[in-house]
């Protein structure tokens, strides 16, 4: 019933029902009464109405549905970003751990092959000083001997003194061999680290550019989604208006057909009347509570008194439309001469009076009325007019 064009239709239906008096009919829908010849345009109103109602649902619905599709989206990018976060870290702590052990490995072996070139330079140090010991307690002991013997002192020393150059210079040669090999196993470590960190890099790049991606597809269903329910906005706001345009379309009609109808029903009252006024041969056709042969026989009893060539009595008061107080009585009959009041009781009687002088209710004091008479039309004993007992109080 919040509808404009159904409040307007309501207003024309009863526009209708008061001016031309049409039968209603019951909506079944909103339980307003409508007039017969309005009943299809009421439905098909109704129908406009329902109609852009299940449109708003369904775009609520839809647009729901989005917001809710929108945050999954959100939460499920979230907790992937979270994920790579904690993958990231663990990885980065991992590839920490294993340098920091490799590092102090290589430490570790770097001190002790200096322990060991140490401990074999001493240890040839201590020979070479021997042997010289030796060598020279020899020639000490020799000095004395011939020069042959000296000479071949000599030639052992030489001998000694080469061997111990060889001795240190395979020493040398063996701990840097060995340092060599464990540096070349350590940068060829440090290269497969490196090489790790790198791949772990491109796989972190990857998983990046997948969440671009992803990221960039949320924001296009996004996009797509505001679009979508823009032109759902802008669809529901046309069928609005076209409801709109259609029910006001429909109400402009029902009126013009409620002004046609209302001309016609006056045409056809005022033909009526006509005919009636034609037709019935007394001088009340529109009344609705004698039958035509009292209407005729109460026509007989005014014969001669009022004037000439008088055919109708025009209705002044009817106590089911204008109300049955004194007041309306007096407001509308005072100061009019020649009145015929005819009245019907509630067990069917018909009964009135006839008055030539006028009503007054100002004075407020009887006036003699010698033509005055009250008549009984419905189970009266005397179908006569009876005249007034007491002529100066005929009427007050």
């Amino acid at each position: 019933m919040g509808c404009p064009a159904i409040l307007g239709i309501h207003q024309v239906d009863q526009h209708i029902h008061k001016e031309c008096q049409w039968r209603t009919e019951t909506c079944a829908q909103c339980h307003a009464g409508v007039a017969l010849p309005l009943i299809g345009e009421h439905a098909l109103i109704h129908g406009l109405v329902t109609r852009f109602a299940a449109g708003q649902t369904a775009l609520g619905e839809r647009t729901t549905g989005c917001e809710q599709q929108t945050r999954a989206l959100e939460g499920h990018l979230t907790s992937v970003e979270s994920a790579l976060q904690q993958q990231l870290a663990q990885s980065e702590a991992a590839t920490d751990q294993r340098l920091g052990g490799l590092e102090q490995r290589l430490a570790a072996s770097e001190a002790a092959l200096q322990e060991r070139v140490a401990k074999a330079e001493a240890t040839a140090d201590a020979r070479a000083r021997e042997v010289s010991a030796a060598a020279m307690a020899a020639v000490a002991r020799v000095e004395t001997t011939s020069s042959r013997e000296a000479a071949a002192l000599h030639l052992l020393n030489d001998a000694l003194s080469t061997r111990l150059d060889r001795a240190v210079a395979q020493l040398q040669t063996e701990a840097q061999a060995r340092l060599e090999a464990v540096s070349k196993r350590f940068e060829a470590q440090i290269a497969n680290l490196e090489e790790g960190h790198r791949r772990l890099e491109e796989a972190q790049r990857g998983i990046i550019g997948q969440l671009q991606q992803q990221v960039s597809s949320l924001k296009a269903q996004l996009e797509k989604a505001a679009a979508d329910e823009a032109a759902l906005r802008a669809q529901a706001a046309q069928q609005m208006e076209q409801a709109e345009a259609a029910a006001k379309k429909q109400v402009e009609e029902a009126q013009s057909q409620a002004l046609e109808a209302r001309a016609a029903s006056e045409r056809i009252q005022a033909r009526l009347e006509d005919v009636l006024r034609a037709s019935s041969g007394h001088l009340f056709p529109t009344t609705a509570i004698m039958t035509p042969a009292e209407a005729s026989a109460l026509s007989g009893f005014l014969a001669g008194r009022l004037r000439a060539g008088l055919t109708e009595c025009p209705l002044v008061l009817r106590g089911s439309r204008d109300g049955f107080e004194a007041t309306t009585f007096h407001r509308l009959c005072d100061r009019l001469r020649g009145t015929v009041v005819v009245v019907q009781t509630t067990t069917g009687n018909v009964f009135g009076g006839y008055a030539s002088v006028a009503w007054n209710a100002v004075t407020n004091k009887y006036t003699p009325d010698p033509h005055a008479f009250l008549f009984s039309l419905r189970r009266a004993r005397d179908p006569a007019g009876v005249p007034c007992k007491i002529p100066q109080n005929g009427i007050h």
